[in-house]
């Protein structure tokens, strides 16, 4: 080092440009986000690729990660670290995740990394995570799916002792991800609001245990599936009023204020009957409707709305309006 330092000198002197600067220098900076994560009761690290080098130059110099772990029986008191692991760095990957498989029950365990450059060279060490591993908890059971209009019910029975759960979820043909779709504390269910209607989902829960900073996560629930839809039917419309035309019955009522409402069935039976009849084959989009009753009498006329989802929910009928026609 002071070779280069004294050979830049005298060549500042001469009035030459000084030399490259050396590789020991041109290292990439630490990693900023690495953070200790359990899943399925396997512990990994998850850190980023650092954008630059110490020196502000980009991209960073970075060919590996060197992985520094040390372990110890005594939570609080120091543990040192060594070089433990390499990673290498393919190109273009910029998230990176590794495992632990050498873990003891009772024991702490700290680790960081750093990035070592194409020379060989490293570069300052990530942010420092420490975990005192414990046995995962075990699944909890009973768990169970309702679907409902864009959403999703799930309940299961509490593990004692618990300090929450995580919830997954995927679609067909996926792999459940990494990160949990909701996670719970202090009660066994939760609602998924993020679900399309007439898409199948799959579920599964792991409970919690807590280990200082760390969420120790267990092994599956057995898994579920459901399939959301719209159960839950239209308001009846309002303002449904009847007036005699020439021997025609002509309906006039307000439009729904309800988004999803796809249109309307007009229904009739005589003064003396029970049960209505249907007029229109398919929902109407208008608010309005121009009937001619068989024959002269009473008649009495009910409006339903339908709504759009695939099962096609009827709500209940309007108030009736009757008619005299002489």
């Amino acid at each position: 080092m002071r070779g280069w330092i004294a050979f830049a000198l005298l060549l500042a002197a001469c009035g030459v440009k000084a030399p490259p600067t050396p590789p020991d220098l041109i290292v990439p900076e630490a990693p900023g986000d690495l953070r200790a994560i359990v899943r399925e009761g396997r512990l990994y690290l998850s850190w980023g690729l650092p954008k630059k080098n110490v020196d502000g130059s980009k991209p960073a110099d970075i060919v590996e990660f060197e992985i520094l772990r040390g372990e110890g029986s005594c939570p609080r008191c120091p543990i040192s670290l060594s070089p433990w692991r390499e990673i290498e760095v393919p190109e273009g990957k910029e998230a990176f995740l590794w495992e632990d498989t050498h873990l003891e029950a009772g024991m702490t365990y700290r680790y960081r990394v750093r990035g070592v450059n194409h020379w060989g060279f490293a570069g300052p060490p990530s942010n420092e995570v420490r975990v005192t591993w414990i046995a995962p908890p075990p699944p909890p059971r009973g768990v169970f799916a309702k679907g409902d209009d864009r959403r999703v019910y799930l309940h299961w029975e509490g593990i004692k002792g618990a300090w929450g759960y995580h919830v997954y979820r995927r679609e067909e043909g996926e792999g459940y991800p990494l990160e949990p779709v909701g996670r719970v504390k202090g009660e066994e269910e939760f609602a998924d609001r993020g679900v399309l209607n007439g898409k199948r989902y799959f579920y599964v829960v792991r409970t919690l245990a807590r280990s200082g900073e760390t969420l120790i996560e267990g092994g599956s629930s057995e898994e579920v599936t459901v399939i959301p839809e719209d159960l839950t039917p239209p308001s009846p419309p309002v303002g449904l009023v009847a007036f005699l035309k020439e021997g025609t019955v002509e309906l006039d009522w307000f439009p729904s204020e309800e988004e999803d409402v796809l249109g309307y069935y007009v229904y009739r039976k005589g003064c003396e009957e029970l049960r209505f009849e249907r007029l229109n084959s398919f929902p109407l989009k208008e608010t309005a409707y121009s009937d001619r009753p068989p024959s002269k009498g009473c008649y009495v006329y009910a409006v339903g709305a339908v709504d759009n989802s695939p099962r096609r929910n009827e709500g209940p009928l309007s108030r009736w309006v009757r008619v005299e026609i002489r």
